[in-house]
């Protein structure tokens, strides 16, 4: 009886033992699977990133090669008109003209108005009527200006040769047509020789009327 007993107890301790054994197996088989497919997995998801990373052009080209057709030909038929007349285009061109600079101020010295550089021109006209005044503009032309209506008349333009000799005027004509201009014939050797003395003057007459028609 004891010997069985031992021999069974034995028995059961092998059978523990096997079973222990192939528990721990199993486990160990499951956990090794386990890595192996995570390790696959892994390396798939990586070898797919760098393929779609590395090559982004032929879906590119693949697209553009859906979205793009051969080009074909295309035939506009015209419609006949009846009007064959041509509107001629009239084209404006606009130009945009930049400001100029403006000009430095002059500055005015007290030393220039002592001097009488700025001072104003004196008034060379006489009267020759109740309303007249006969005298040189800044262009010095002969002009008259009458002071009750405010109209002026450029008797003699200072393009005349006439007038740029002249030293005055001696004589004007009652219909205002005609002016009689005195100039120097002798040069002036003394001062107290007068610019108005008629020794030594001769005389040109300007007619008004010639100028007027051969600028009509």
């Amino acid at each position: 009886m004891t010997q069985e007993s031992s021999n069974s107890a034995m028995e059961m301790g092998t059978s523990d033992q096997e079973l222990i054994a192939a528990k721990r197996k199993k486990r160990r088989n499951m956990i090794i699977g386990g890595i192996i497919l995570l390790v696959v997995i892994a390396v798939t998801i990586a070898l797919i990133v760098i393929f779609s990373a590395s090559d982004p052009q032929p879906e590119a080209e693949a697209e553009t090669g859906t979205t793009e057709g051969p080009t074909l030909p295309t035939t506009t038929t015209l419609a006949p008109t009846e009007d064959t007349t041509t509107t001629p285009t009239t084209m404006t061109t606009v130009t945009t003209m930049s400001p100029s600079p403006e000009p430095d101020p002059i500055l005015i010295d007290l030393e220039s108005i002592i001097n009488g550089v700025f001072s104003a021109p004196s008034f060379n006209g006489s009267w020759v009527s109740g309303n007249e005044v006969l005298y040189r503009n800044q262009y010095a032309e002969l002009v008259l200006f009458d002071v009750n209506t405010g109209d002026s008349s450029v008797l003699v333009q200072n393009s005349s040769e006439i007038l740029q000799a002249a030293s005055r005027v001696a004589e004007l004509s009652p219909d205002r047509t005609q002016v009689v201009l005195a100039h120097s014939i002798l040069p002036r050797t003394s001062m107290k020789q007068s610019n108005n003395d008629p020794s030594s003057d001769a005389y040109d007459r300007y007619d008004r009327r010639a100028r007027d028609a051969l600028q009509h």
